[in-house]
């Protein structure tokens, strides 16, 4: 056990994980709609960043996991058995947020409150095989995270594009 698995002991942390599932559940679900719309949208809002952050936890965990090759204890052969049997998640997902982990580091998106995390995903290969220095790669990443605060999805996707051709990642 590390010093971070000593905040709570096992026992207790599963039944606080119990009753905070039970209770989102009762808070939270499709019996419980608001009919207001500010209730709607600060609810709306509330899920979809509690999502991300829950992508970005479980990304974290998977990581571990692949690391290690914790999988073998089930009889795995690979990380993507293990994945596609075990995880309600589709294995694209799981690599996509590992990968955002790989290339900015949890530390790095965590702080990054007003940012869809997956509009960064098309900008992981440009990390990946772009052959620049490490202080244009820290400059690289600032502009990145400011676009991606104010651009849709599609922009930043275009604009992974433009920078894979420039570092000769991809031909036009």
């Amino acid at each position: 056990m590390t010093e971070k698995d000593k905040l709570l002991p096992k026992t207790l942390k599963n039944k606080l994980i119990g009753n905070i599932k039970i209770q989102f559940i009762e808070q939270f679900n499709f019996d419980n709609c608001p009919e207001d719309y500010e209730e709607l949208k600060k609810e709306a809002k509330l899920l979809a960043g509690m999502t991300q952050y829950s992508l970005l936890l479980m990304a974290q965990r998977l990581q571990s996991i692949k690391h290690f090759e914790l999988y073998k204890k089930d009889g795995y052969l690979n990380f993507s058995q293990f994945v596609e049997n075990e995880m309600p998640v589709n294995k694209i997902i799981a690599a996509n947020y590992i990968n955002l982990l790989e290339c900015f580091s949890y530390q790095v998106l965590a702080k990054e409150e007003n940012i869809e995390y997956s509009k960064l995903i098309p900008m992981v290969p440009v990390f990946k095989k772009a052959p620049i220095t490490e202080l244009e790669r820290e400059q690289l990443k600032r502009d990145v995270f400011e676009k991606a605060k104010n651009e849709s999805f599609r922009e930043m996707t275009a604009y992974a594009k433009e920078l894979k051709i420039k570092y000769g990642i991809e031909k036009k």
